[in-house]
């Protein structure tokens, strides 16, 4: 036996933290005098001390702990366990790394203006919110106050006239200027649900994370705030994800001096890909066939990848393989034509062959005609998601083409292994924007 002092040597551990380790039951001295009070530990009580403070190591408060210790735990709860506690981890790396991106682009700010920025540009979330609005189009942003002055006045006649209450301030969304103008909305929060009225509508205003900047009683210097948001949106790896609003925390109608305005953007994260800043490849493929297993749903419980996981062993199966197109595997993404519930999408892991017959039991076969796709490179299953972000709301908007309704694809080369390194292709149909 040892007495305590002895063992806590011995484990690398505190005193003090074998006497709370037996408070919580997690390590109980296999011996404690009865006269003395003295604890006593058993060598053989060192493996569990050990895996005390491995799992301490990895994150898990004490209280978790003892139910990863506890006997007959499922190998399944332990597991769902440690996925949550990765799933945290990942969580908080990625925080830390938001955080040194912000200080980097500040020092950036910093090193390219000569001095500390002149507005102070926050990121936050922005809470849902129903609005009634009027729209129109300006004709320029230089004859934009005159006529959202005039959309005011005209939704707060409606807001008199029928007695509503304001939830909040006033504010104006500004949209992407198109050949006929720039779309504009003046609203105003409601505190209840209503009706739309007469001219004005009624919406609902999706919460969005928004990187906002205030500026006060500086009118003339807006354009001069405009500048700085957007460039901290640039230097913060952001893209702009919305239409402008502009909230008018205080207004007084006679002496701008006296605005309180909060300008906001709705911005969402712009995807450089683990391997650095990613582009888009137009490419042409002619027409080819595949045979693999097919799901149809929603994938709202990672149906996809199970089925990935029972189509590889029977690969084997498929006749008429064919390495036309390389050493490759597809996951084919289309909608149905009869879809059995609204938002559900086939999902076809297969090969390519050069015939579709011999197709075995439980599988499918389908020609994907010839098409033009944008094609681009990710790597890992974890940036599937991203790199379809990036052709539809970055790529897309800018690119002179537009979707077309055929299948995409995600291309897997044979030497592919979802490691983060390894590269997966994803093919996005589209042709000239008309």
């Amino acid at each position: 036996m040892l007495r305590i002092g002895e063992f806590s040597r011995l484990g690398n551990v505190s005193v003090k933290a074998l006497r709370y380790y037996d408070q919580l039951g997690l390590l109980k001295p296999a011996q404690i005098h009865g006269r003395t009070g003295y604890r006593f530990y058993a060598l053989d009580q060192l493996p569990r001390l050990h895996r005390i403070l491995a799992l301490k190591d990895l994150g898990f408060p004490l209280e978790q702990i003892a139910t990863l210790l506890a006997e007959g735990l499922p190998a399944t709860q332990l597991r769902g366990m440690l996925r949550m506690r990765r799933a945290e981890v990942v969580r908080q790396v990625e925080e830390t790394k938001a955080l040194l991106d912000r200080v980097e682009a500040r020092l950036a700010l910093i090193e390219q203006e000569g001095r500390s920025p002149a507005y102070e540009v926050l990121l936050k979330k922005a809470a849902n919110c129903r609005i009634a609005y009027l729209a129109d189009i300006l004709p320029s942003y230089h004859e934009a106050g005159l006529l959202v002055d005039r959309l005011f006045d005209s939704l707060s006649s409606l807001f008199r006239k029928n007695c509503i209450p304001i939830a909040g301030s006033r504010m104006a969304l500004y949209y992407e200027e198109t050949t006929e103008g720039i779309p504009v909305e003046v609203a105003f929060p409601l505190k209840q649900a209503l009706p739309s009225l007469g001219p004005a509508r009624v919406r609902n205003l999706p919460g969005r994370e928004i990187a906002c900047v205030v500026v006060a009683g500086q009118w003339n210097r807006i354009a001069e705030a405009y500048a700085a948001i957007l460039r901290w949106i640039d230097l913060n790896g952001y893209r702009v994800d919305g239409p402008t609003r502009e909230i008018y925390l205080e207004f007084c109608q006679d002496d701008s001096s006296r605005h309180v305005i909060e300008i906001q953007f709705p911005v969402a994260k712009r995807w450089k890909g683990r391997e650095g800043t990613v582009e888009s490849k137009i490419v042409t493929l002619d027409a080819f066939q595949v045979v693999g297993m097919l799901y149809q749903g929603k994938n709202e419980h990672e149906e996809i990848s199970r089925m990935w996981q029972n189509f590889m062993p029977r690969m084997e199966e498929i006749k008429h393989f064919t390495n036309a197109l390389g050493e490759v595997s597809f996951g084919i993404c289309y909608t149905p034509q009869e879809p059995i519930e609204p938002g559900d999408f086939h999902y076809i892991a297969a090969l390519p062959v050069s015939e579709l017959t011999d197709i075995p039991e439980g599988m499918v076969g389908k020609e994907i005609p010839a098409q033009t796709y944008a094609m681009v490179e990710a790597h890992g299953i974890g940036e599937i998601g991203q790199a379809y972000d990036f052709i539809i709301k970055q790529w897309l908007p800018t690119s002179g083409y537009q979707a077309v309704n055929a299948p995409d694809f995600e291309l897997y080369p044979e030497s592919f292994r979802d490691n983060g390194k390894d590269p997966l292709y994803i093919y996005f149909p589209i042709q000239k924007r008309e």
